[in-house]
């Protein structure tokens, strides 16, 4: 946890030397949502995931020197600098999407919430791309300045947040009301399977991100409400209980804003204001931070991968 207090209070400088030298509008906010997963949500999955492989190891000593440049490249214009800066953060989440590969290895297909936490990880270099265009000034498929920041902060907090999340409440359920299992399973499809769709929304219709973010918004719904009725009867410790009930109303809250965004309900400065902020701070910052102190355990049984995953597997550095 050590470098989840080395980033929170590195972002803590950011905005405060944010609010004392400019006037905020929604675009600093973005790139404060962004700083703030780079920096606090990035090195608490990390420490959910511990393992004594190497690249775990490199990554741990690597995030906050990584975290701190790229957050720096919004102290510049966009510019070849700037860009610099981000390209250190961009290496380190393909560091982090190895790791993924790495698990999904390990674990095959057999372990879902396993998968949706390795998804997590393998999705992370997507963010990054984002903010390398961002920094660069670059507006793929005449898109605005505005739309390619806020798909950096987008593919930065629904890898991070969503998807570890959802993944370790499947391992919750497993360990608490296993029976429970095969309600949950396709929520945490769909978690798993939408933001594929909100992408592909983004990039080639309006009408597919439309359907593609309600159908996010009522998965994470289901993770919240499963949350709330069966996982936090379970735990005993007062703090990490109301931790975790912020971060499922505060999912509640957020989908249903992101719904209605969806809808034409409001404009974007409105979302990043509200969906933005809650998002990142009361679903998945406090979501994370309860199940670091829960620290879920790894259902032991492996499910067989197959043949050629032991194939790819023995490939791998050790």
């Amino acid at each position: 946890m050590r470098n989840v207090y080395i980033g929170l209070a590195s972002w803590i400088v950011i905005l405060a030397g944010t609010l004392l030298t400019t006037s905020i509008n929604f675009m600093d906010e973005v790139s404060l949502i962004i700083t703030f997963a780079m920096l606090v949500l990035a090195p608490l999955v990390l420490a959910l995931l511990p393992t004594d492989h190497r690249l775990y190891t490199l990554l741990t000593q690597m995030h906050p020197i990584a975290a701190l440049i790229a957050s720096a490249a919004f102290l510049f214009n966009p510019g070849i600098l700037a860009v610099l800066f981000a390209l250190i953060w961009l290496v380190f989440t393909v560091l982090v999407a190895l790791l993924g590969v790495i698990r999904l290895l390990d674990h095959g297909w057999g372990l879902w919430e396993e998968f949706a936490v390795n998804l997590g990880l393998i999705y992370l270099p997507v963010g990054a791309v984002w903010l390398v265009m961002d920094r660069a000034d670059f507006q793929p498929l005449e898109f605005s300045a505005a739309i390619v920041r806020l798909t950096a902060a987008h593919f930065h907090v629904i890898p991070l947040g969503a998807l570890v999340i959802a993944g370790m409440i499947g391992r919750l359920i497993h360990q608490h009301r296993p029976s429970l299992w095969k309600f949950y399973l396709p929520i945490i499809t769909s978690v798993v399977i939408a933001p594929l769709f909100v992408a592909l929304g983004i990039t080639f219709s309006d009408a597919i991100e439309v359907v593609a973010s309600i159908w996010l918004a009522l998965a994470l719904f289901g993770v919240a409400l499963v949350v709330l009725i069966v996982i936090l009867p379970a735990i005993s410790d007062m703090m990490t209980k109301t931790l975790l009930a912020v971060s499922a109303l505060a999912v509640i809250a957020t989908m249903l804003f992101a719904s209605l965004y969806a809808l034409g309900s409001f404009n974007i400065p409105t979302m990043v204001s509200i969906h933005g902020w809650v998002n990142a701070v009361g679903f998945a910052f406090m979501g994370l931070l309860a199940l670091s102190q829960l620290k879920p355990a790894m259902r032991e049984k492996i499910t067989p991968v197959p043949p050629v995953w032991e194939r790819l597997r023995s490939l791998r550095l050790s």
